[in-house]
C-alpha cells in the first residue's frame, strides 16, 4: 500500500520550501480534501504547515490568514514497512 505524507493528502502544490524543522511553505495549492468551509478544489497561492504548533495556514487571493488546527485521527491497522540494513532508518534496531 502506498502512504502519502499528510501535506499531499490535503493539497497539490507546485513549489515548496522548508521553513526549518517541521515547518514548511507551499506556494500555488489547490486542496484535495476539504479544510474548514473550503471545499476540494479551492486554490491557494501559499499554506504553510507549522509543524511545531500543529497548525495549517492557508493564505489567500487578499493575503488574509486562514488557520487550522491539525489533529491525529488512525485508520485501520497496517503492517509496519520492512526495511534492510541499508535502508536503515537510524533507529538503532532493524525493521
Amino acid at each position: 500500500m502506498d502512504r502519502q505524507p499528510l501535506e499531499q493528502q490535503i493539497f497539490t502544490w507546485e513549489n515548496w520550501q522548508d521553513m526549518g524543522p517541521s515547518n514548511l511553505q507551499f506556494m500555488d495549492v489547490e486542496l484535495i480534501a476539504p479544510v474548514g468551509d473550503f471545499p476540494v478544489g479551492t486554490k491557494f497561492p501559499a499554506a504553510f504547515f507549522l509543524g511545531e504548533a500543529s497548525l495549517l495556514v492557508l493564505i489567500d487571493d487578499k493575503e488574509e490568514e486562514h488557520a487550522f488546527e491539525l489533529k491525529v485521527t488512525t485508520g485501520e491497522r497496517v503492517q509496519p514497512p520492512v526495511h534492510s540494513h541499508e535502508d536503515s532508518c537510524g533507529c538503532g534496531h532493524e525493521h
